[in-house]
């Protein structure tokens, strides 16, 4: 079973009705995860600025959303405040690949605990395992490596390097490994499914949303089919039993 995340990134457009619409629609096509991106302090003041960040005050409407559609919250922790704003309410923390070689963020997303999504675009050998010591308070199941291209569109997804990644550790450290779609390719994502344990691929409502036009995001019409014909069982995770009470469904289904 493939884990989906659907990234939504700012293609909610600073509208929350939108983001609650495009969890519901992730959900609807058979996303394990949505996810944001939330942080202040990205660039530098003589940079060109780009606001990335998910409203503060949308944070716990975002969880009773992803909660009520029985679908997990994650999001992309951008500087130190996003990860104490956000660790009482997302069910894991996303490091993009710009972020790996950061460690204090590395070293705070650690103290929550939380499970981790490590994007290793751009990242070579000495990055990614030096990355990886930061999470000292992190079992390896705890940890997802997630191999991407760092372009917005990719043309290729270059999945030969997935197994260059899993090559890095010894056998006992079992990482699970993930693919970050940026080519919006069907082909390349069917063979990536072949080789990891989850997909995470930027997410778009209509055309609409902010980011859409750049070419690397799938709207649902698109990629609903591809999990579903990935994923076939999607449907029926609702009706297994609710490790709170032991029933069927899920208790966000009754």
């Amino acid at each position: 079973m493939i884990k989906w995340i659907a990234e939504v990134g700012s293609n909610h457009n600073g509208e929350l009705d939108r983001a609650l619409a495009l969890i519901k629609e992730a959900a609807e096509i058979g996303c394990h995860a949505v996810k944001f991106q939330h942080g202040y302090e990205v660039f530098d003041p003589k940079c060109k600025k780009v606001d990335l960040a998910l409203p503060k005050q949308w944070i716990k409407h975002i969880r009773q959303a992803c909660d009520l559609e029985g679908i997990e919250f994650g999001c992309t922790a951008l500087d130190l405040q996003a990860v104490e704003e956000l660790k009482d309410y997302v069910d894991f923390y996303k490091v993009a690949s710009y972020d790996l070689t950061w460690g204090n963020l590395l070293t705070a997303i650690d103290k929550v605990t939380l499970p981790v999504c490590l994007s290793t675009g751009m990242a070579n050998r000495f990055e990614i395992q030096n990355a990886l010591f930061n999470f000292g308070s992190l079992a390896c199941s705890d940890i997802v490596l997630m191999h991407c291209v760092s372009n917005y569109p990719a043309q290729d997804g270059r999945l030969d390097r997935i197994s260059w990644i899993r090559g890095l550790f010894d056998p006992e450290f079992r990482f699970a490994i993930g693919y970050s779609d940026h080519t919006k390719n069907r082909n390349t994502i069917l063979e990536a499914a072949k080789k990891v344990d989850a997909i995470e691929f930027h997410f778009d409502l209509d055309g609409q949303g902010r980011e859409y036009k750049a070419g690397h995001c799938w709207l649902p019409p698109e990629i609903g089919p591809i999990i579903h014909e990935i994923n076939p069982d999607w449907k029926e995770r609702a009706w297994r039993r609710d490790p709170e009470d032991g029933l069927r469904p899920m208790g966000w289904m009754r």
